[in-house]
């Protein structure tokens, strides 16, 4: 049988050794130049050749967290240089292409990064979180090779090779995913001052600012399922200044009197950052699994040379009626 890797370790315990030394090296490259775009999967141990481009049909599969994928990158070996005519292509599908697979998206490099990795960026594309999906490797030098390990420590995929694209499921190549971090936020409902209509704010004030996040439900009419009782309070900053919550902890209460639990975050106000004339003000954050969350609510800075924000918005109650609420106090109309 022909073996994917290009040699064996006299000594696993030190090539593993070597293997760690490399990926902490790596990580201080995983954020591109644009704080938008994160790596989202990975598995950085090297130092072996897994597999030459030669072999044909060489692939990972993998599982993304974010609901999109703005690009990829692989390991890869070099003899030299890329030459002038030399290219990688990593081409994105849904199921490997022999077994019914479509391609959805695929970029080509013909540059290595000073640490190893061809890399492809794209315009992110919407894909099924937590879902498998597969990178398939190209090139035009057959001669390269896709660096690897020949242990599985990447757990949601593995490697393929050779004719129908054999799988190796101990083996992982080297490889990384990239996401868009902002495409992936949620828009969540959010309250200032709950139990005030026109949420003004006195900017000479030492006190502080409650701000309720809203459990939401797409079958109640709000365009998102959410459960406010996952965000993760450490996560969360409100204004432009991004306090952080003063009580280092969630209030829990049904603020919109529709059965389910809110939070209520509490935030000096001094520490905001908001300015006179300023209508809007917004939270943003993560869910205890690591989703982004934002959320603005108007306000009314007092004293004020603007005109007053609009009037919260009202909503369908559980029983039909249409209802504003500010807090507990609930007023039909």
């Amino acid at each position: 049988m022909k073996r994917i890797y290009g040699g064996y370790a006299k000594n696993p315990i030190y090539v593993f050794v070597i293997y760690l030394i490399m990926a902490v090296i790596l990580s201080s490259t995983l954020l591109s130049a644009n704080a938008e775009i994160i790596v989202d999967q990975s598995q950085l141990f090297s130092g072996l050749v897994l597999a030459h481009f030669y072999q044909g049909n060489l692939a990972q599969s993998f599982m993304q967290n974010a609901d999109n994928i703005a690009g990829a990158g692989t390991g890869i070996k070099l003899n030299g240089s890329l030459g002038t005519n030399d290219s990688i292509t990593i081409s994105l599908y849904n199921a490997l292409p022999n077994a019914g697979g479509k391609l959805i998206i695929s970029g080509t490099t013909n540059k290595v990064t000073i640490m190893g990795f061809a890399e492809v960026f794209w315009t992110p594309t919407a894909i099924i979180p937590n879902t498998t999906y597969f990178l398939v490797f190209t090139s035009t030098n057959k001669d390269l090779g896709i660096k690897g390990i020949m242990v599985n420590l990447y757990k949601w995929g593995y490697a393929y090779a050779n004719a129908g694209f054999k799988p190796f499921q101990d083996f992982d190549y080297t490889f990384k995913t990239f996401a868009d971090d902002k495409l992936s936020e949620i828009e969540v409902k959010i309250d200032i001052k709950p139990g005030s209509e026109s949420n003004n704010i006195n900017l000479k004030s030492k006190g502080v600012i409650p701000v309720a996040i809203l459990t939401t439900k797409i079958a109640m009419g709000e365009p998102v399922d959410f459960d406010a009782t996952t965000v993760d309070v450490d996560n969360v900053v409100f204004g432009p200044a991004k306090a952080k919550e003063v009580h280092k902890k969630a209030h829990f209460e049904d603020v919109d009197n529709d059965g389910d639990l809110d939070i209520v975050l509490h935030f000096d106000l001094q520490d905001t950052g908001i300015k006179a004339d300023d209508t809007e003000a917004c939270l943003t954050g993560k869910t205890t699994d690591s989703k982004n969350i934002k959320g603005c609510d108007v306000i009314v800075t007092v004293p004020s040379k603007g005109k007053p924000a609009p009037a919260k918005q009202p909503s369908i109650t559980p029983q039909g009626k249409l209802s504003v609420f500010w807090g507990k106090l609930k007023s039909e109309i």
